[in-house]
């Protein structure tokens, strides 16, 4: 079952990047994404996906904090990027995920002020 991802990361100059992507496999402890966009192994990311209802049961979101461990680098989009989840967060409620970008508040402020 893929799903709809937003990943936010920080660029090397500190620019809040987002993006929209697709969680391919998750386990508790990892993630495999296909993004249209490479991002570097270390690369402290955080994504939020909506999790399926009829799973669930309830409208429920899943919010980690990660960090890139491998890409597949190749010509064609999209690209393989596999990540550590570090920590995580269940967010109760039916904003789901959508497939294009609309502006929201960053999700990475609360962790970077840490």
């Amino acid at each position: 079952m893929e799903l709809p991802v937003e990943v936010e990361w920080r660029s090397g100059s500190g620019k809040l990047r987002r993006l929209v992507g697709e969680i391919v496999n998750m386990s508790s402890s990892d993630v495999l994404m296909h993004l249209p966009s490479r991002l570097r192994p270390n690369t402290p990311i955080t994504f939020t996906v909506s999790l399926p209802q009829e799973v669930t049961k309830v409208p429920l979101r899943l919010r980690c904090r990660a960090r890139v461990v491998r890409r597949e680098d190749g010509t064609l989009l999209p690209f393989g990027v596999v990540a550590i989840i570090d920590d995580y967060q269940f967010l109760r409620g039916p904003r789901p995920v959508s497939r294009s970008l609309k502006p929201r508040p960053p999700l990475l402020a609360a962790a970077t002020a840490r």
